[in-house]
């Protein structure tokens, strides 16, 4: 698999070792001798010939060996002739004579010239394996065709990469290339590690993908009923149970009362039966008295001052607090007028009038210390002789009245500003007694609080069923305002769908994707309710993560319409690809997510995880559905109306609705891979940049830092933070339960700070064992530091036995602590904590209470399940009541539940990954960022006081789905990213490029979506914001902080330690594991690439492709034999008036396709064996007249032409190279063209008739026009930028490098400035270009004027960058109409013909003729770019005063062109520093809208070479191009 993918260095070294075998040992050389004779046979013509290869012996060609019956497919390229002098003193010489030559027989040459030819006509194999028959061949073979490397040419057919190596395995220079080329592809191509085991799935996924998008445009409407039908089934539920349709209160869904709760009993019993646990304690412990806030039997009520310096400690207050008491113990609690009840009926506890406790606060005996004030009382005992005075200390607690208090320097309260008034029912009265009576008092007490506001006081009550009823209404309120929510998101995807231009703009795709996430989440709410029977409250919830989820998914299936944008493609097509390359992400991750949800909502304990598991759940499976079908077909709509070039907001217009030929008609990986290279666009953006930037070694050490340090804050926060849920978090701030519970906490603080032991059953406390075991208990909080304080009978009664006379034992002890203990002074207190039967002979419940520590506050669940294993180990049947927590249960499940449901999904995602996937990396990068985003999700939520609940848990778990699924879709696209992106750096831009600006607006839309939310108040809602808005910032900082790195980390390793382990097997890898190595070596060309000789349909007959296509090595590939050699190229550039020339490189930019190598050894005699020829006479004047005369239409047998130059016989040349010029273009039109009798032969006004003719025995026909060559130098839109500190003039000629030059001309101005301002050649933009036009002109005389006072005298350097006409053409051609699609923003640019290059082509022959012939004054965006270039400059003026400098894109070109201008700027003494600069700054890459060696450039580049037609009219075109910048014409 390994061979397959091989990287672009390997043609490199080739190339290297076969000029050292050539140069080294020319003896074993098969290329020396040929070299020799082919360089003796053209010393005297040294012309080329077009050479044609048809695929023949394909069984014995090692590619076709995983392809059976390949077709035999013919390849074409143009060679051009090179005629230029070997002097370098020798003037440019336009070539003056010219012939033709035909070429008889693929891969052979014309023998006419001389017996010495006539020996290169035979065929011969490449690089045959037997040196002998190589020795043998290399006299005869016709020599070396030298592929130049990276110069634009159809690709040649493969050669077998290892009898390639294999050929020079055997010294040792060979094996140092080798070595140093193993060592360069070790450290730059990472491989991608998959398991091939369950590759089929996501290869079954994608061809399910590819047949159901062919099918999109036949069956609109079934794939928009469809998704409609599944996610009507779910309004089944609804109808059913309408009547239980409601809101109620969600607190029971908190908990699982199954499960774990704060109570021990269900571990103790009698005959099956709880004894204690229904006997309630007759009353409170008036120290731990705190109010029962769920309890509808008790109600509270709060006085408090609103200036913050004012008491209640006064008569006025204290008489108000007592008429109020009274008033709320008149109020009805029957609904009859006449009832026999009384309040002490049904009152629990302090039923008198009035409370003495609170008058005795303004009695001066009182000591108002805090908790517990001291009562001092004078008593006088009758029983004595004398009258003795003293005190009995009464201590009265007093932190369950007075709130918010200030004390002195003695302890001693000084100020307080609450007063608390609690009542307390009997629990078992009749629900209707409390509902008359809560009815009544809140009439009552909002009455009072109005009376009360002129006193400067404030009331506040708290009553069980006003905080439902407020708890619902907020609930209610929030429902409303979803509505808004949804028209906000429907609103914000409207507008998410516009781009820059009107075409590739789709807003309404936007909205029906948000239509898709609303009827998706209705339809999970749906089934939550046929599951259950009623609705959940708070299932609204959920719909967030599910919208961003959603979101993230289909705005990437939307960026990939217009990401793949370099080509243009029928839309089906397109539709198809997207979806078998990006489809199966989108699918796949909404099984995932379905998979994993439903299991972790199925083991989940708590009921509210299980609602939002499957509602989510079901709601992606409804989104699947939707995605498959529906936006699929929204898509294809959205796709095609840009296809046909009609703006999204053009309803009732018709588009151009004549789409590329179709050429998918089977599914095919292989093409898909090569598709995606030429459709994708790696141009630089904003989220390449950050990729470039974060997958940069140096770079990657410092996120690493950071990223470390983010963990550390998150774990920090994830250690301190602790389980909160309150009664507040659910209503509105402007509540009166709000307010009074704000109040309560911050006047109460250690009114609830308690906790409470129950033993709920009858126990013997005189054992010994048990006592101890009762007393271990208490004692166990002491030790640990979380309570201050126990406070229990038993340890008193300890005491108590110690001293008392009386005998204790176990028939004893209970009527001893009836009648005995609790009767005493010491211990009355203790009186409502021991519950006795009826007979007082048995204790059958009793309480005891622990005050907390500040670190028993801070760590409650530690402290709590300590107590219950203590007791579950003593087997000791107790219940814990804590006032300070809203829910025991709640806090005791909530961890267990979360983890339980975090390690299902992450057990899930992490099996169907690699399930899905085959990508081992994926799956553990996938569960460590799981596992950093759950630790940091917790900590940072405590360090932004979030409280963690099961509300806000669940929020965070839904976070990490959202990361999963970020992190899913970056690794899939880093893996697939194309065979040409073979760095980690590549990958990481491209996985950037495809997910981080879907994540960022995925984040952006759900936070904005929430934001109606907010306006309820309620503090949850504002919780759930923040988890929403906090789990898109970690996933976004694991995207760029974590994911990129550990991908890389993870592919190497994973990569390494396979090859480790085969290499200590000794044996292969298994073939379970493949090692995908980067395939930039991989050209797989389409037999469709040849529109003439394979057409898709021809005549409206189908003729299907092959589904195989050929491997193509890559331009790079250098030949060495079968081919022809010829001359060097000559770059000339113009240097003090002298042309000098190099050598080095051939000039060519159309080479031709060789022979591959064979992997087997060929018949010798068959390739020795004469072919027979078939002999073509040359088309001359004469018999095409004749064809005329006759009335028939000339036929051009089959054959191919080439113009050769031959080097004149004299070194003498016309002074005028016009005359020149056109003595040669004479000559060329009258050997190939028959013209009609008045036809005018030179450039003259008019047009010929079209003529006709067969081409290659085919039914396809091409019109041959006879239109007159566009005349030289006429004057056209000059552009100038100087230099004046070198006296450099250099005319800019559009798509001739002039964006980089206008940058180098503009450095070379000020070069500091430059170097200050941080830019980049590459980046400049002519809109935005650094000197603007401070340095510029239109004309000569403008020059003068500007930048100089003598004129542009002899000190000035007129320079100008030539280029190949066709090279330029193809360049701004695909850059212009392909790649950028310039029509769309003004339908005018591309003549109106979008991207028909024959339509382009007519149109802009027209527009140059009607400027040259008619002298029209045209001048627009199109003819600037491809108006002729002898045209420019003023060349009809100061042609003879400027240097040229040959430009061309390839690399071999642009190294020959930077070495050229180098040269000239050292004429012009420009310093090296800043020639380095420049340099430098070429190198870093080419600009944004470079094509250089796209697929569409060598796609439209094959389009017009092998179309005659097109070619003629070109050259018609551009013919003085040609000529005057000694370009050679092309091959017809």
């Amino acid at each position: 698999m390994a061979e397959r993918f091989v990287s672009n260095s390997i043609w490199k070294l080739e190339q290297q070792i076969a000029a050292t075998s050539n140069n080294s040992a020319p003896i074993s050389s098969p290329y020396s001798s040929t070299s020799t004779s082919l360089n003796k046979g053209l010393k005297k013509d040294d012309s080329i010939t077009l050479k044609s290869y048809t695929s023949k012996d394909y069984d014995d060609s090692p590619h076709n060996s995983n392809y059976s019956n390949p077709p035999s497919v013919k390849y074409k390229s143009i060679e051009k002739n090179v005629n230029l002098e070997s002097e370098s003193n020798e003037i440019f010489k336009p070539n003056v004579d010219l012939k033709i030559e035909t070429v008889y027989s693929d891969c052979e040459r014309k023998t006419s010239s001389s017996p010495q030819e006539l020996s290169l006509n035979q065929k011969k194999d490449l690089f045959s394996s037997d040196d002998e028959e190589e020795k043998k061949n290399s006299s005869t073979n016709s020599g070396p065709l030298i592929r130049k490397s990276k110069e634009l040419s159809l690709p040649p057919l493969p050669t077998d990469i290892n009898a390639s190596l294999q050929k020079y395995n055997n010294t040792t220079k060979n094996h140092e290339l080798l070595n140093s080329y193993n060592n360069y592809h070790r450290r730059t191509n990472t491989p991608i590690v998959k398991i091939n085991t369950f590759r089929w799935l996501e290869v079954g996924v994608k061809r399910i993908l590819f047949f159901l998008g062919k099918t999109v445009p036949k069956h609109k409407i079934l794939f928009t009923i469809l998704p409609l039908i599944f996610s009507t089934l779910s309004i089944i539920g609804p109808i059913i149970y309408f009547n239980n349709l409601s809101l109620t209160i969600p607190f029971p869904s908190f908990m699982n009362h199954n499960e774990k709760s704060g109570s021990t009993v269900e571990n103790y019993r009698i005959s099956g039966n709880n004894i204690g646990n229904n006997l309630n304690f007759n009353s409170t412990n008036p120290m731990f008295n705190s109010f029962k806030k769920t309890s509808q039997a008790e109600f509270s009520i709060l006085i408090s001052t609103i200036d913050q310096y004012d008491t209640v400690l006064n008569n006025d207050v204290i008489d108000l607090y007592q008429n109020i008491r009274n008033d709320m113990q008149q109020l009805k609690f029957t609904s009859n007028k006449e009832t026999k009840y009384k309040w002490k009926d049904v009152c629990k506890e302090d039923c008198n009038e009035k409370n003495e406790l609170v008058k005795k606060l303004l009695d001066k005996e009182l000591l108002l210390r805090y908790p517990e004030a001291v009562m001092r009382e004078a008593f006088n005992n009758d029983g004595e002789d004398m009258k003795i005075s003293g005190l009995n200390i009464s201590r009265l607690y007093i932190a369950n009245l007075l709130g918010d208090i200030i004390q002195d320097s003695e302890g001693i309260v000084s100020r307080a500003r609450t007063l608390q008034l609690n009542i307390k029912m009997k629990d078992n009265l009749k629900n209707e007694i409390f509902e008359e009576y809560e009815k009544n008092f809140r009439n009552a007490v909002e009455k009072e609080r109005i009376k009360i506001k002129k006193q400067s006081l404030e009331l506040n009550y708290w009553s069980v069923r006003k905080y439902v009823v407020e708890v619902l209404n907020g609930l209610e309120n929030v429902h409303y305002k979803l509505f808004y929510c949804a028209i906000t998101l429907i609103i914000l995807c409207f507008f998410s769908g516009f781009r820059k231009d009107s075409y590739q703009s789709r807003p309404f795709f936007g909205i029906q994707i948000a239509l898709v996430l609303i009827i998706s989440i209705g339809a999970g709410i749906f089934v939550q309710i046929t599951g259950v029977g009623q609705y959940y409250a708070l299932a609204f919830i959920v719909s967030f993560p599910i919208i961003q989820i959603g979101l993230l998914l289909f705005y990437s299936m939307l960026d990939s319409w217009s990401r793949y944008c370099m080509a243009a493609l029928h839309p089906v097509e397109k539709l198809v690809f997207i979806l078998s390359w990006d489809g199966p992400v989108v699918i796949l991750s909404l099984l995932i997510l379905v998979i994993a949800t439903c299991g972790a909502g199925t083991f989940a304990i708590n009921q509210h995880l299980q609602y939002s598991l499957f509602i989510i759940g079901a709601s992606f499976a409804i989104m699947l559905v939707f995605a498959l079908f529906y936006l699929t077909l929204c898509m294809y709509t959205s796709g095609k109306k840009e296809s046909e070039g009609v703006k999204w907001y053009q309803f009732c217009r018709n588009g151009d609705d004549n789409f590329n030929e179709k050429t998918l008609p089977d599914f095919d990986e292989n093409f898909f891979n090569v598709l995606h290279e030429k459709l994708t666009n790696y141009k630089s953006s904003k989220s390449r940049i950050i990729g470039r930037i974060l997958s940069n070694a140096n770079i990657r050490s410092l996120v690493v830092f950071a990223m470390t340090i983010y963990i550390i804050i998150g774990v920090w926060g994830f250690y301190q933070t602790s389980i909160d849920l309150k009664e507040e978090h659910f209503v509105n701030t402007n509540t009166t339960s709000y307010k009074f519970m704000n109040i309560y906490r911050k006047s109460y603080k250690k009114s609830d700070n308690y906790l409470e032991i129950v033993l709920n059953a009858p126990l013997d406390y005189y054992d010994r064992v048990k006592k101890e075991e009762i007393l271990s208990l208490l004692r166990w909080p002491l030790d640990q530091q979380y309570a201050t304080k126990a406070v229990s009978w038993l340890m008193d009664f300890e005491r108590f036995q110690h001293s008392t006379i009386y005998d204790v034992n176990a028939d004893t002890i209970v009527p001893i602590v009836s009648y005995i203990f609790l009767q005493s002074d010491s211990y009355k207190k203790y009186s409502s904590d021991i519950v006795f039967d009826k007979f007082n002979t048995q204790i059958i419940k009793s309480r005891m209470y622990l005050e907390m520590s500040s670190k028993g506050s801070s760590e409650q669940l530690k402290m709590i399940s300590g107590i219950l294993e203590l007791a579950k180990k003593y087997n000791l049947p107790i219940t814990l009541k804590t006032p300070f927590i809203f829910s025991l249960q709640h806090d005791l499940q909530l961890y267990g539940a979360l983890l339980t449901c975090f390690s299902i999904i992450c057990g899930v995602v992490f099996i169907m990954t690699i399930l899905f996937f085959n990508n081992p990396a994926m799956a553990f990068t996938s569960f460590l960022s799981n596992i950093i985003t759950i630790i940091c999700l917790v900590g940072y939520s405590y360090h932004f006081f979030i409280p963690l609940n099961i509300i806000t848990g669940t929020g965070i778990l839904m976070g990490i789905l959202f990361n999963t699924i970020s992190t899913i879709h970056f690794i899939y696209n880093y893996t697939n990213s194309g065979f040409t992106q073979i760095t980690s750096g590549a990958r990481i831009q491209y996985a950037f490029q495809c997910t981080l600006m879907p994540v960022i607006l995925a984040s952006v839309i759900t936070g904005l979506t929430f934001v109606p939310l907010l306006s309820s108040k309620i503090p949850l809602i504002y919780h759930m914001f923040c988890i929403i808005f906090l789990s898109s910032i970690v996933s976004i900082l694991n995207i760029l902080l974590f994911v990129p790195s550990s991908i890389i980390f993870l592919t190497e390793s994973v990569a390494i330690c396979c090859v480790k382990i085969g290499q200590m097997c000794e044996e292969p890898i298994s073939p379970s594991c493949i090692i995908e190595q980067p395939g930039d070596g991989i050209y797989i060309v389409s037999n469709g690439i040849d529109g003439r000789t394979l057409k898709y349909y021809n005549n409206n007959i189908i003729t299907p492709i092959p589904p195989r296509h050929m491997l193509m090595p890559p331009p790079d590939y250098e030949k060495s034999s079968t081919t022809i050699s010829r001359k060097p190229k000559r770059v000339s550039s113009r240097i003090g008036g002298n042309f000098n020339d190099s050598f080095e490189n051939d000039e060519s930019i159309y080479e031709e396709p060789q022979t591959p190598p064979s992997n087997k050894k060929r018949n010798t005699k068959l390739c020795q064996q004469p072919t027979k020829k078939k002999h073509i006479e040359t088309l001359s004047k004469q018999a095409m007249d004749m064809e005329v005369k006759n009335g028939r239409k000339p036929e051009i047998p089959q054959t191919n032409y080439r113009y050769n130059y031959p080097q004149p016989t004299s070194g003498l040349t016309s002074s005028n190279p016009m005359m020149t010029a056109t003595v040669q273009m004479n000559a060329w039109r009258a050997m190939n063209f028959s013209y009609p009798q008045n036809y005018p032969i030179n450039s003259t006004h008019g047009t010929g008739s079209f003529h006709h003719h067969q081409y290659n025995g085919s039914t396809d026909k091409f019109l041959l026009s006879f239109k007159p060559c566009i005349p030289p130098f006429s004057p056209f839109y000059p552009r100038f930028r100087v230099t004046t500190k070198y006296k450099i003039n250099y005319c800019a000629i559009d798509k001739n490098f002039s964006t980089i030059m206008t940058a180098i001309i503009c450095f070379l101005k000020n070069e500091t400035k430059y170097i200050l301002s941080k830019k980049h050649f590459k980046n400049e933009i002519f809109k935005n270009r650094f000197c603007s036009s401070t340095n510029e002109g239109t004309s000569f005389k403008e020059l003068e004027r500007k930048f100089t006072k003598n004129g542009l005298n002899d000190e000035w350097s007129n320079l100008a960058i030539i280029r190949n006409p066709i090279e330029r053409f193809i360049s701004g051609f695909v850059d212009k109409c392909i790649l950028n699609r310039e029509w769309m923003r003004k339908p005018t640019i591309c003549n109106g013909c979008k991207m028909n290059m024959k339509c382009f082509i007519q149109k802009l022959y027209d527009r140059m003729y009607r400027r040259s012939f008619n002298k029209e004054k045209l001048n627009n965006f199109d003819d600037q770019h491809f108006f002729p270039q002898n045209w420019r400059c003023e060349f009809h003026k100061k042609f003879n005063e400027y240097f040229f400098i040959k430009y061309s894109s390839s690399e071999n070109g642009k190294h020959e062109f930077l070495k050229n201008f180098t040269k000239y700027l050292k004429s012009r003494n420009v310093p090296k520093e800043s020639i380095d600069f420049i340099k430098n700054e070429i190198n870093i890459g080419r600009t944004f809208h470079s094509t250089w060696n796209t697929t569409d450039q060598i796609y439209f580049t094959s389009l017009l070479l092998n179309d005659n037609y097109l070619l003629d009219l070109f050259s018609r075109m551009y013919y003085y191009d040609f000529i005057l910048f000694n370009f050679s014409l092309p091959l017809l």
